[in-house]
């Protein structure tokens, strides 16, 4: 058998051998069109297969049938005579049949024959069938319906185009797209999670303009910006007259072979050899190039000469070009002129999950006792494939005492791969390990007024570090910097000195115990710039009073805590302080006097924004600090026995926060006292505060909570512009003066914990802007009506109040999103709650009298009723069916219901609550088009499964892969062993799913089964029963998921559960877009409500196993079984496991 098959690489990485299959008769073509047709695809490089034998034997179809399976298009070009050849009528059938079990590309072209004679076997297409012999007629059938499936598709006319040599380019081209279409879909070479990627550089490329472009690629290093490239690079270069690929730039640079380099590419794209071996590009070049379209990628390009030497200026390319560069310098890209920029996002869990997977196990999904193994790493990672790929290989063949030795050391990254990614000047190095040791998570203003005062310039720097994606800038303008790259920057600063904490230049880790012996022996040197110390996590502390003399150079010194008690005592003072002092935070400061050599002037003090004496419990009196106009932030929060407020304070016209919050007895408050600047003011918490002080100005926010004022001052008239006013737990405040409704900018007042007996809404009517009105612990309140014009009320708090009634015109707060109405007295809820239109969360909790929870909005999210003893009706299953209906309609994302500790609820009922609202998401997936779905939750006292979840069973599986899957059902019963104190008692219980996919790519999800209960609880409470927690999880827009799945490993719960509450039952079930009759998963008392194939392959064998209090047997066909199991040892802490495997049939 000859063949003739082009030389050049495959334009697809799909895994098959062949671009195209060419199916023709050769007596009518093979010396005309079929060479022609050969030429124009070889010159392309596109390889394909056509057989030149004339003879044919028995024993070629076997080889001829695998070539058909293995390309991805077949082109079958119908001639005069091509149904004289049975060979050409067996190759149609199985290239039809390839098309319909593999998706295969089918392209007909009818060489001077009219489709309508294919379709119709009229003509010479007709005769030969009827003259084949010794065939039987079922064969011929199989041709007659092959040449009439054939004739529809879409492909090229011989008689419409009049040239022929138009013709094959036409042929070609349409060829070249769907190729690249091919290679579009799958992941090239394998790679994981490139294809989003790739679309979006292509989509930046894209242009309805002749222009020349360039496409900038740009993240931190690992990120897989130069596969990127080069999978576009691929799948585009074919577009292009010219194109040249140029790795690795800065290295050529470093090398001395960038212009060398320049020369090779310019020699690939003119198709000749260049040697200039000058910067320049020689004019006639140039203009060479103009006359090109041409495609050029700059690998790690990493400054702007590499760019000028390489380029010559965009303008000097042809029309049409297209420049991609990959860089980890964004400023670089904006210098260079580059508008269209694409910044290369972290792994997802699933992409970071197979990736690691294929170097650490070389496949796609982990092996089951090494899943928690590899969970961690992925985690670890967060999303960088450059360290998936180095941990995943280390780890690969390893056992597992190597790997949990290995995830020990995770965090000490010693690979020089990954720390290589640090290539920066000394300054943004420094800048870099501050903000790693110290900085982290700080506004972007913080920073830069520390900064400012250490480095010359440091804007630059920062900005500098943003630009190489080592530091970034989130959303709410605080730096920000990958875990990762973190980690490496303590590395770099405990690799200056491992073994003497004291030569380092930052000390940070508090889990370093060498880092205390340092105060108490005074081995700190001139090394250090920087101490951060959190006290909450030492043991006391004695320093000397010299314990900072030899660390001339420190410039950031912060003792922090989160409580209020000192860890570090000055028994003798303290004498001296750094020079060089830049940045000063003592927490807790133990001493009543700073030391006389601290330097004012290196604190600027006449630039100084921010002053923090927090928890300074020795301070009687604060400094002058008229010398200091710029200062924004003072905070002397639980300065106890500070009592004079300093006049200088008063009259700093840039202060905009004061914070004297648990400062028992502030005095010395000016008669009037008008701030020019301050937006927020807290005297919560001092106590003897009886009086507040007549003080005007644009204050935002005044927090006077836990005071002795009794009436809502007056000074609050002068006060136009705020919106926040906290009177809660001012035991001494009665009743509610009509002068708080005169700053009508109020939006958040807050009365919990007051002694006020009434609030009439009528009494608010001005404040129209007032949004949140928390009335909490008024014990003996009373409420007559709700009606007035609180048009934007969205937060209403009455929890314990002890009311017997909610009134009845709540219907009217049309704007109410949130309602808690816990510890109350009342039986029911009225009926206007059904017209809040936009009530999202409604609690009731410890409402021991409630009975009924009926009418209840479509709006609703989130239900909490924990602890109604009384308890009995919860909503009808349908309405809250149709509420669910609303929610998928609306696009709400998710909506739970929390019943912990209501025993008299019917168990029964509510789980139906949850079957019929699965049941309305099917039905609405299945009309909609797989529309979006909503997240289910549910929790409830109990020990009983749902119907449609209390059996297991296995059945034959059949094409359930193909379904359309939305998502999973899951349960758990959850047993507590201990009390819930406050701290615990808002409790979830963690579930991880990883998922196997038909295309061989895992996908995960995470998430919880809520048991969730009130934070502000101040008693400790016991949750008296097992529950039964319920949740679907929507998966209706994963593209993985799209054409369902073969393997789905759950795990609820983690390693120390068995401290706290156990999972004692615990399944997981697939929902699929098809309509129930009755319920939305398989149960045994009505097998009509299961899906008709699985109701069939029931029918043909099955085997049900009941849950009789230990494992569960399994029994049945070995193969193409769905299996739901969950182990059941009582003692067993561990989590439990549910592995569900869903095979395709034979």
């Amino acid at each position: 058998m000859g063949a003739s098959e082009s030389a050049c690489s495959s334009t697809t990485n799909s895994g098959r051998k062949y671009d195209v299959f060419i199916s023709f008769r050769g007596e009518d073509i093979r010396h005309k069109f079929k060479s022609h047709l050969c030429d124009a695809l070889s010159r392309q490089q596109i390889e394909f297969f056509v057989d030149d034998f004339l003879a044919r034997g028995d024993e070629i179809w076997p080889t001829l049938s695998r070539t058909i399976e293995n390309s991805n298009i077949s082109m079958v070009v119908f001639s005069k005579h091509y149904a004289t050849s049975k060979w050409c009528l067996r190759e149609l059938v199985k290239i039809l049949e390839c098309k319909k079990t593999d998706g295969q590309i089918v392209i007909p072209v009818f060489y001077h024959v009219s489709p309508s004679v294919v379709r119709k076997k009229t003509g010479s297409f007709g005769d030969a069938i009827l003259n084949h012999e010794n065939v039987f007629q079922e064969e011929k059938q199989m041709w007659r319906s092959a040449l009439t499936e054939a004739s529809y598709l879409s492909g090229w006319n011989a008689s419409v185009i009049r040239y022929e040599s138009e013709l094959v380019n036409e042929i070609v081209k349409d060829v070249l797209k769907k190729l690249i279409e091919i290679s579009t879909t799958s992941d090239s070479e394998g790679l994981v999670g490139i294809n989003s990627r790739i679309e979006k550089v292509k989509s930046l490329l894209y242009s309805d303009t002749l222009d020349p472009r360039v496409v900038g690629i740009w993240g931190m290093g690992g990120l897989g910006k130069t596969t990127i490239a080069g999978a576009v690079f691929d799948q585009i270069s074919r577009k292009f007259e010219g194109c040249c690929f140029v790795a690795n730039v800065r290295e050529s640079e470093k090398c001395g072979r960038l212009v060398y380099t320049r020369d090779k590419a310019v020699s690939q794209i003119l198709g000749q050899n260049v040697n200039v071996g000058t910067p320049n590009i020689p004019s006639y070049i140039k203009h060479r190039l103009q006359k090109k379209k041409v495609l050029i990628v700059l690998d790690e390009v990493n400054n702007l000469k590499q760019l000028e030497i390489l380029t010559g200026g965009i303008d000097k390319l042809g029309q049409g070009s297209r420049v991609i560069i990959t860089t980890r310098d964004r400023q670089l890209l904006c210098t260079y002129g580059v508008e269209f920029i694409y910044e290369v996002e972290l792994f997802k869990y699933h992409q970071a999950l197979q990736l690691f997977c294929k170097y650490a196990f070389k496949q796609d999904y982990p092996p089951e006792d090494f899943m928690m193994f590899t969970d961690k790493v992925v985690n670890y990672a967060n999303g960088n494939p450059l360290v998936l790929k180095v941990v995943g290989s280390s780890l690969y063949r390893k056992s597992k005492k190597d790997w949990k030795s290995a995830l020990h050391k995770l965090d000490k990254i010693s690979n020089p791969e990954i720390n290589n990614l640090l290539r920066i000047n000394n300054e943004e190095k420094d800048i870099f390990l501050d903000v790693a040791c110290f900085f982290k998570g700080e506004t972007r203003d913080f920073v830069m007024d520390i900064l400012n005062g250490c480095y010359f310039s440091a804007q630059f720097g920062l900005s500098a570090l943003i630009d190489k994606s080592l530091v970034t800038a989130s959303f709410n303008n605080r730096i920000e910097m990958h875990d990762l790259l973190q980690k490496m920057g303590w590395e770099i600063v405990r690799e200056e000195s491992f073994n003497m904490p004291g030569e380092r230049s930052r000390l940070h880790d508090q889990n370093d115990t060498q880092i205390y012996s340092l105060y108490f022996d005074y081995k700190g040197t001139e090394a250090f710039k920087g101490i951060f110390l959190n006290m909450s996590i030492i043991k006391d502390m004695h320093l000397s009073s010299r314990a900072f003399k030899k660390m001339y150079n420190v410039r950031f010194l912060k003792f922090y805590q989160w409580n209020q008690y000192s860890r570090v005592h000055l028994s003798r003072g303290l004498k001296y302080l750094p020079d060089e002092l830049r940045y000063l935070h003592w927490v807790g400061y133990p001493s009543r006097v700073v030391p006389s050599n601290l330097s004012l002037e290196n604190l600027h003090a006449s630039k100084l924004k921010r002053l923090i004496l927090s928890n300074s419990k020795r301070l009687t009196r604060i400094p002058d600090l008229s010398d200091s106009p710029c200062l924004e932030v003072v905070n002397l929060k639980y300065c106890v026995r500070l009592l004079d407020i300093s006049l200088s304070i008063q009259g700093l016209k840039n202060l905009r926060y004061l914070y004297l919050e648990g400062c028992k007895s502030p005095r010395g408050f000016a008669r009037n006292v008008h701030f020019e600047s301050l937006v927020t003011l807290d005297l919560s918490f001092c106590t003897n505060l009886m009086k507040f002080p007549q003080i005007s100005g644009n204050i935002k926010e005044l927090y006077l909570r836990w005071t002795g004022i009794k009436e809502v001052p007056s000074a609050i008239e002068n006060l136009t512009g705020v919106f926040v006013l906290d009177l809660s737990d001012c035991e001494r405040l009665i009743y509610i003066s009509a002068n708080i409704c005169k700053p009508e900018s109020l939006e958040d007042i807050n009365l919990s914990g007051t002694a006020v007996r009434e609030v009439s809404m009528s009494s608010l009517t001005g404040l129209k802007k007032l949004k949140r009105l928390q009335l909490s612990e008024c014990r003996s309140l009373t409420i007559p009506s709700l009606s007035g014009s609180l048009c934007s009320l969205r937060e209403l708090l009455l929890n314990n109040c002890h009311l017997v009634e909610i009134p009845e015109d709540i219907g009217c707060l049309s704007s109410l999103e949130r309602l808690e109405l816990g510890g109350n007295d009342f039986r029911s809820l009225p009926k206007s709650m059904k017209q809040l239109p936009k009530l999202r969360k409604l609690h009731v909790n410890d409402c021991n009298m409630l009975r009924s929870l009926m009418e209840l909005p479509s709006s609703l999210e989130y239900l909490e009723a924990i602890n109604c003893k009384k308890l009995r009706t919860s909503p009808d299953a349908s309405e809250f069916a149709q509420v669910v209906a609303e929610r998928c309609m609306n696009g709400v994302p998710y909506l739970n219901c929390i019943f912990i500790n209501s025993p008299k609820l019917n168990q029964k009922a509510l789980s139906n609550i949850l079957a019929e609202s699965l049941q309305i998401i099917q039905h609405r997936a299945t009309a909609e088009k797989h529309k979006k779905g909503i997240d289910l939750g549910m929790c409830y006292p109990g020990s009983e499964m749902p119907d449609w979840f209390h059996n297991q069973m296995e059945i034959p599986l059949h094409n359930w892969y193909n379904r359309k899957f939305l998502g999973l059902a899951l349960r758990a019963v959850i047993a507590f062993k201990e009390y819930v104190s406050n701290d615990n008692y808002y409790m979830t219980v963690p579930y991880k799913c990883l998922i196997k996919t038909n295309h061989a790519t895992p996908f995960g999800l995470e998430g919880f089964l809520i048991l969730r209960g009130h934070r502000e609880y101040k008693e400790r409470r016991f949750i008296n029963s097992d529950h039964v927690v319920l949740r679907y999880h929507d998966c209706s827009q994963s593209e993985l998921l799209k054409d369902g799945f073969t393997d789905c490993t759950v795990v609820f719960g983690t390693p120390d559960f068995g401290q706290k509450y156990q999972v004692k039952h615990c399944g997981v079930y697939p929902i699929f877009a098809e309509p129930y009759v009755t319920r939305p998963c398989i149960a045994l008392d009505k097998p009509s409500a299961i899906n008709q194939d699985v109701r069939e392959a029931m029918n043909e064998e099955y085997h049900i196993t009941r849950r009789l209090g230990n494992k569960a047997s399994t029994s049945g066909t070995k193969n193409d079984l769905i299996v739901i199991s969950s182990d059941e040892e009582e003692m067993e802490p561990h989590p439990k496991r549910i592995r569900t495997k869903l095979n395709r049939c034979a």
